[in-house]
């Protein structure tokens, strides 16, 4: 946003509720499309779909988008341009209850935009029950801006992003695609899929499942309480992964000096490595198996420790640790 759109902004609200359902503090260049409602049949929902349109979101200087959506889904995707195309599915059992969801879009300082959802409370003091509403976003922002979004239940889904996010969400489904920057993703129960990831990831859930694919850069973080971690095409300099209760199963390329560091408690490790420079590693596990390259199996009385010579460059180093389980290592071309 540059210095003559933020001197133009006014405090107050536009409320713009039924068609189109948007709560916008203006004034900024902009367009708003009148929507279109049905009803779905079957329970009589009534659905209504609002965009807005904001150029000129940034000039020259990076953007921060904070989406709060609590009652549905969101995807933000990147492009090209400077603008902000905000995208607004709305769900109610009537009309009534529909006029009543909103969705705000409000510029604040240093380049930040805030999309939020709400439903306003009835006049009469009535209660929709959970799953009778909800809001779905679709975004479309600056690739470069800085994006933090919260939902509550549902699927989050960033794509072609290049500054960075920060993802929250309680239950359901976080993606991430195509997208480089510092990622940090916080799921309390669901899939998280992190796909074609350059730079420093740290990825973190309490129950569920984790798919991690064509990760890059200098940092994997990735924990998971009950759960299972799939890491496939992995070539970063520092990893972590480690899980309570659940499988690791890591396939990558060890940068020169890499350190790797991969455990459970419970469940089994397995990792296929390709190197370029010299390894030492460290495995051990109180109750389970040790495979090494070349099928050597060994009972684990203590750490067993080998080191593998290959190339000049930078020594690196993994350590693999089970409580509970079989570790297999091996290299791959």
């Amino acid at each position: 946003m540059n210095r003559a759109s933020r001197n133009r902004i006014r405090a107050g609200r536009l409320r713009l509720r039924a068609v189109p359902a948007l709560c916008v503090l203006m004034l900024l260049p902009m367009s708003v499309s009148r929507g279109w409602a049905e009803d779905a049949g079957s329970g009589n929902i009534v659905t209504e779909r609002n965009e807005i349109t904001v150029n000129q979101v940034a000039d020259g200087e990076s953007m921060r988008l904070v989406v709060d959506n609590r009652l549905g889904n969101v995807h933000i995707e990147g492009h090209d341009q400077h603008v902000l195309v905000v995208s607004a599915v709305r769900r109610a059992p009537d009309r009534a209850t529909l006029d009543r969801l909103e969705v705000s879009l409000i510029p604040g300082s240093s380049n930040a935009m805030r999309v939020r959802t709400l439903l306003a409370p009835a006049a009469n003091g009535q209660l929709v029950q959970e799953g009778q509403v909800g809001v779905d976003l679709h975004i479309q922002a600056p690739r470069q801006a800085a994006v933090e979004a919260r939902l509550w239940n549902g699927t989050l889904i960033i794509s072609g992003m290049e500054n960075g996010a920060e993802l929250n969400a309680n239950r359901g489904n976080i993606e991430v695609r195509n997208a480089s920057g510092r990622i940090v993703t916080h799921l309390a129960r669901g899939r998280q899929q992190l796909i074609e990831v350059y730079g420093v990831i740290h990825a973190q859930g309490i129950t569920g499942n984790m798919e991690l694919n064509a990760v890059r850069g200098q940092r994997l973080a990735a924990t998971m309480h009950e759960g299972d971690i799939r890491a496939h095409s992995i070539a970063v300099h520092e990893l972590m992964i480690r899980t309570i209760r659940g499988d690791i199963w890591l396939r990558g390329h060890m940068q020169a000096g890499g350190q790797y560091w991969v455990g459970n408690l419970q469940g089994q490790i397995e990792v296929a490595l390709a190197i370029a420079s010299p390894i030492s590693m460290i495995a051990y596990t109180r109750t389970g198996t040790i495979t090494l390259p070349g099928g050597h199996r060994h009972r684990s009385d203590g750490p067993i420790t080998r080191a593998w010579h290959r190339g000049n460059g930078a020594p690196g180093a993994i350590e693999l640790r089970s409580r509970a389980g079989n570790i297999r290592f091996s290299l791959v071309q």
